[in-house]
């Protein structure tokens, strides 16, 4: 089992909206987490576990049992069960009831998020079983939607200034299911649809643009 260390995470509970790393404040629980198990996961999966609850597989979370340590105060503690899933795109920390159910999810500060990144390459898929529940709740929706939506619209305009045409054409096949190789018809089709409201394709075009703007 490979695991990542030292490194803060920030904890929602049950059914309430987990935070970007940005929005973290000080007066959170946040948790210095001083060991936790990492995998690699298929993008749909990892994508799944961002928009939704849900349960994974209990015969695959007691492998979890008691392998996350944190530090609190001057004692190590354990989290029953948790672990960082990554597609080497993204990635997620979860904790889980003994039953296998989300019970909280984090994000990752962009240095810990891009270190994990990297050592995700050299991990092999792992394959989970999610049952998907309840859409997660977006913590402020209106606020939320409008930073997603500017995320992918720079992202868009920054590529079609540089016509690089691949990108437009995969984030356009990603987004509708469609290959159209005429630039200027798929970007003027990619801002119209972002005139309209969030859903779930949307959401998985911010997932994969993430990384990459996080970089600019």
């Amino acid at each position: 089992m490979n695991y990542y260390y030292d490194f803060i995470l920030n904890f929602n509970k049950e059914r309430e909206p987990y935070y970007n790393f940005y929005e973290w404040e000080k007066d959170d629980d946040l948790v210095k987490i001083k060991k936790i198990p990492i995998f690699r996961v298929e993008e749909k999966v990892l994508i799944s576990l961002f928009i939704y609850e849900g349960k994974i597989d209990v015969n695959w979370i007691s492998n979890l049992k008691d392998k996350t340590t944190y530090k609190a105060g001057s004692k190590i503690k354990t989290i029953p069960y948790a672990c960082v899933l990554t597609d080497t795109k993204s990635c997620i920390a979860l904790k889980f009831s003994e039953e296998g159910t989300i019970i909280g999810k984090s994000l990752l500060l962009l240095d810990d998020e891009l270190n994990l990144l990297e050592i995700g390459y050299s991990l092999k898929k792992e394959k989970i079983l999610f049952t998907k529940g309840p859409k997660s709740k977006i913590r402020n929706n209106l606020r939320q939607e409008l930073l997603i939506k500017q995320v992918i619209q720079k992202e868009l305009e920054k590529a079609y200034k540089e016509r690089n045409d691949t990108k437009l054409i995969y984030y356009h096949l990603e987004w509708f299911n469609n290959l159209n190789k005429d630039i200027d018809k798929i970007y003027q089709k990619m801002q119209e649809e972002l005139k309209n409201d969030l859903t779930d394709s949307l959401l998985k075009i911010y997932y994969l643009v993430r990384l990459s703007y996080n970089k600019i």
